[in-house]
């Protein structure tokens, strides 16, 4: 005989409280938890057929497969692709649309009988010329596709640069580094990032630029800490009194570093980082970020995947999410 599961059901299976379980299945981003209690509530949700958190739709009108350039196990340490994944899916479900997941492009050949494709990430040439090759409507999301003809939603990375750059110009700070982050497609082609030539750009046309304070490396918290440290010991009295860093994980590990060091944040040095994360408001001092709307931008991709599907576009388009500067104890005026 078949029982419905409850939240209590599940909070039991999890160890944790059922106010911890609806909040991780409702997607509340200002949770504190970690990502493996976060896995391990959705895994007891699947396991105990939690029809509310499933949202099984026996009419369902047709098949979207959801592709995310991430493995599952890189997925639960990125809250940024999680999140969007997580409006990716709402949406789909809220239109009554069956989700096929792909976790890596290695999944390719999984990819079958499909009514069309969000693609979560970041894509070479020769893998967007395989999705194309599928002949199903497409979108992708975080990256800009529009030279190969693919619809796209993406950040609007060079409005936030700006916002940022202009920040601490008005605040005195001529002095202006970055920790830049570094990545690669799963078939290894490396990418620019759109923050840092965004970066140089504007710190070129206000007569500010210095290449020697940039610092790249990959998109992590250790990376964050040991290019601070660089850093640190390259530029010693010299270093900027001012960092945009490119992610929320890589200003974490530089903060860590400035502190080691004896280096005051905001009185040294300013910090502003890039993407918002439940945890800015709760670091010490509270971190001043660009807010990306994650789950909208996944929303919106399902929005316009559909307005392809219908053929309500004769052209691909592209979607550019705005986002907000929230300022915070991380940077300040230059004394």
């Amino acid at each position: 005989m078949f029982i419905m599961s409850t939240i209590n059901d599940i909070a039991k299976a999890a160890g944790v409280s059922n106010a911890t379980v609806s909040r991780v299945l409702n997607n509340d981003q200002k949770l504190q938890v970690s990502s493996e209690t976060r896995k391990k509530i959705f895994d007891v949700a699947d396991s105990l057929n939690y029809t509310k958190y499933k949202k099984k739709i026996p009419t369902a009108i047709g098949t979207i497969s959801v592709i995310q350039w991430y493995t599952r196990e890189q997925e639960i340490n990125d809250l940024y692709y999680l999140s969007i994944r997580w409006g990716v899916e709402k949406r789909l479900r809220e239109n009554n649309y069956k989700i096929k997941n792909i976790f890596s492009f290695e999944e390719f050949d999984n990819i079958k009988n499909t009514d069309g494709i969000v693609a979560i990430g970041k894509y070479s040439p020769d893998q967007i010329k395989q999705l194309k090759s599928l002949d199903v409507p497409i979108v992708v999301v975080d990256s800009d596709t529009m030279r190969y003809e693919v619809s796209c939603v993406t950040t609007d990375f060079d409005s936030s640069v700006f916002k940022i750059i202009n920040h601490f110009t008005k605040n005195k700070h001529s002095k202006i580094g970055m920790i830049a982050g570094q990545e690669e497609t799963t078939d290894n082609q490396k990418l620019y990032d759109p923050r840092e030539m965004a970066f140089i750009k504007y710190m070129s046309i206000s007569n500010l630029f210095n290449q020697n304070y940039i610092f790249k490396g990959p998109f992590n918290i250790d990376s964050g800490y040991a290019l601070m440290n660089k850093a640190i010991k390259k530029l010693g009295r010299n270093l900027p009194t001012a960092f945009f860093i490119a992610s929320d994980e890589l200003a974490v590990g530089a903060i860590r570093a400035l502190e080691e060091q004896h280096i005051s944040i905001p009185d040294r040095v300013s910090i502003v980082g890039f993407n918002g994360s439940a945890i800015d408001n709760y670091l010490s001092p509270s971190l001043s970020t660009i807010e990306v709307d994650k789950q909208e931008m996944g929303s919106d991709a399902v929005d316009l995947l559909l307005k392809i599907k219908d053929k309500s576009l004769k052209h691909s388009v592209k979607l550019t999410i705005g986002t907000t500067l929230t300022l915070r104890e991380s940077s300040k005026k230059l004394s």
